[in-house]
């Protein structure tokens, strides 16, 4: 319904401010894979991506611990005051939730931006897409049936999709 959507939105865009660290991990992994990549100094990359991990663990550890222990004042903040009670329980039950996966999809957007930097667009793409995929699929087949959590789950599910085939490819070289 309208309010389960109103919260579910208000979820979302606390989402989207929580992974702009893993965006900017992800460009910087870029820059520096294409800038060792040029510079005939390939040995580097793995290195830099392992130091990226290590900060997406750090920023993901520090976002979980904000949302579970903050999530009703956040959520508040982006419903308003006219926010209904369904719409809060929805956003509060979908940060709770995702607070655990932010580590994947900045797995998944680190392992991307080493693929972007060594020019592999087709398997960034391919994963990408399969991403997309799993949570259309999941959401418009078993949100019906089994309520919005479903949209939920999907997330975290098809990120680690992409970081799998992402990951595969960058582990070939």
């Amino acid at each position: 319904g309208s309010q389960a959507l109103a919260g579910f939105s208000a979820g979302m865009r606390v989402e989207s401010m929580c992974i702009v660290p893993m965006q900017a991990l992800g460009n910087a992994v870029s820059s520096f894979t294409a800038q060792n990549i040029g510079a005939q100094k390939k040995e580097r990359v793995p290195s830099g991506y392992r130091s990226s991990v290590r900060l997406v663990i750090l920023y993901a550890v520090i976002i979980c611990v904000i949302l579970e222990l903050f999530h009703e004042p956040v959520i508040r903040f982006f419903l308003g005051e006219d926010g209904t009670a369904k719409a809060l329980q929805t956003g509060r039950d979908y940060l709770v939730f995702m607070g655990w996966f932010f580590c994947l999809i900045g797995f998944k957007m680190t392992v991307d931006g080493v693929l972007r930097g060594a020019g592999d667009m087709k398997m960034f793409t391919i994963a990408n897409l399969v991403n997309l995929s799993i949570r259309v699929v999941l959401s418009m087949t078993l949100a019906p049936v089994a309520g919005i959590g479903m949209v939920w789950y999907s997330v975290p599910i098809g990120w680690s999709a992409n970081w799998a085939i992402s990951y595969r490819q960058y582990r070939t070289g």
